[in-house]
C-alpha cells in the first residue's frame, strides 16, 4: 500500500471526502 499512501497524500487537501477518485 506504498501508491496508496502517496494518493491519500498528495490528494488529501484536494478531495478529503474522496479516498481515491482517481482510482
Amino acid at each position: 500500500m506504498s501508491c496508496h499512501r502517496v494518493v491519500l497524500g498528495s490528494r488529501r487537501r484536494k478531495a478529503s471526502k474522496k479516498k481515491s477518485p482517481s482510482l
